[in-house]
């Protein structure tokens, strides 16, 4: 990376670094984009591994073009603050980016869609005004002057999800805000520094490990999981660590260890897993672990979507292949095929509706 783009990145999160010290975590698509594209995963469909049972899946009506809708995936505040993906089932669009920054808005048609606890990360009142994406998958959205009246606390938090949930359409790489066509250089309120496009390298509820220095860190974003027995949820956490070129390999790590604030979040995976073999690839993972089934040898599905999550997020790869005790085929808690690799997800946390 350039001086230069280092300099303002870690100026971003060095903004940040203060507030983050008080607390362990912190707590767009022209008219024809579309979903993320990714190649078919090679068994069953992505909501086998995201839901665990059909009545999970946002259904597609068609019986008018009006009544169609499409499982789109926003981004929202749950009662930690944590910024959550939420994928809801929205109405058909020509502009679907758009369609789902104004379901993002306090106060919009969103509001009696969330999970119990969830709050809108845009302030009431704002429209999005207009939207280019140009050949470099750089996105310009154009708010109303209305963006601007968050509170201070949610400024990260509101960059966060904008930028996370327009990086989710494929045509999609960065994103310039822009104000009632004016560019945005910086957030107002805290001096959030966006002078150059933002991407999902800003990182999403950032947290640091104590003896890290952001100067000198990799960041890796991991999947960890909060809600209830009626809306269990995966939440992507960015940490910083010491740096490395084995960013699968700190993947891994990281995840066994765990979330820095347990009372917020917790792991699915088991603390005594080890992995006895990792082989990344440009688009396949393949992952071999030990000790991560329970008293029944049974494997949590949860523990393997944050596995999938996780590394497909940090690396080239598109899918991954998971192994226990070097076999392919083993029994899960919810009995998800696991036998050939599993395809990088589109939506998460679908919303029964």
């Amino acid at each position: 990376m350039k001086s230069g783009q280092w300099l303002r990145q870690a100026a971003v999160v060095g903004a940040f670094a203060m507030f983050l010290s008080g607390c362990s975590l912190l707590g767009i698509g022209d008219s024809s984009s579309s979903s993320k594209d990714i190649d078919p995963p090679p068994v069953g469909s992505i909501e086998d591994v995201i839901a665990n049972t059909t009545e999970d899946h946002i259904p597609t009506t068609s019986s008018s073009i009006s009544d169609k809708v499409d499982a789109r995936t926003i981004y929202a505040k749950d009662s930690h603050g944590l910024v959550v993906p939420v994928t809801l089932s929205l109405p058909q669009t020509q502009a679907p980016a758009q369609k789902v920054l104004e379901y993002m808005v306090d106060g919009g048609p969103v509001s009696a869609m969330l999970p119990k606890g969830f709050t809108s990360i845009l302030p009431s009142g704002t429209k999005v005004k207009g939207m280019t994406i140009n050949e470099n998958k750089l996105a310009f959205v154009d708010f109303s002057k209305e963006l601007l009246n968050y509170k201070q606390e949610d400024e990260r938090k509101m960059l966060e999800g904008i930028t996370w949930a327009l990086t989710t359409f494929a045509n999609i790489d960065h994103v310039q805000l822009r104000v009632e066509g004016n560019d945005l250089t910086e957030l107002p309120k805290k001096g959030t520094p966006i002078d150059e496009p933002v991407s999902r390298s800003i990182g999403i509820n950032v947290e640091k490990l104590p003896d890290v220095d952001y100067g000198q860190s990799t960041a890796v974003t991991l999947y960890f999981m909060s809600g209830t027995a009626d809306y269990p949820y995966y939440v992507p956490v960015t940490r910083h660590i010491k740096r490395t070129d084995q960013v699968a390999e700190a993947v891994m790590e990281q995840l066994i260890k765990g979330p820095v604030s347990p009372n917020l979040l917790s792991s699915a995976i088991n603390p005594i897993t080890n992995v006895v073999q990792l082989n990344p690839a440009d688009h396949l993972i393949t992952v071999n672990l030990t000790g991560i089934g329970d008293q029944d040898h049974k494997v949590s599905s949860e523990a393997l979507k944050s596995i999938v999550l996780s590394l497909t997020e940090n690396t080239t790869a598109t899918a991954v292949q998971i192994m226990i005790d070097g076999e392919a085929k083993f029994t899960t808690t919810d009995n998800t095929n696991y036998s050939k690799p599993i395809a990088k997800p589109t939506n998460l946390n679908p919303v029964k509706m």
